[in-house]
């Protein structure tokens, strides 16, 4: 078994916890809300369809994206920041 990141969201049916795995990116183990997902994980998030716990089957997809400047510090990673959710069916 190889090594990924995990991708936590909430599934918009149930309220569940929903976890995608990526395989994208350094593959350290980590966990992330899908409020702020490192950019280069994000990137293979949405290679397969995650089932929920109550049936129902999402694709974890980037909606909107804001960008803002931060200092240069060596051990910062571009971040995906969600500003809003997208509308559900």
């Amino acid at each position: 078994m190889g090594l990924y990141d995990t991708i936590i969201f909430t599934c918009p049916a149930c309220g569940k916890k929903i976890q995608v795995q990526s395989k994208s990116g350094l593959c350290l183990m980590r966990s992330y809300p899908a409020t702020a997902v490192p950019l280069d994980i994000a990137a293979a998030a949405n290679r397969h369809p995650t089932v929920c716990q109550c049936g129902k089957a999402w694709f974890a997809v980037v909606t909107e994206v804001s960008m803002k400047l931060v200092p240069v510090d060596a051990r910062a990673r571009p971040v995906v920041v969600f500003v809003k959710e997208a509308a559900h069916d």
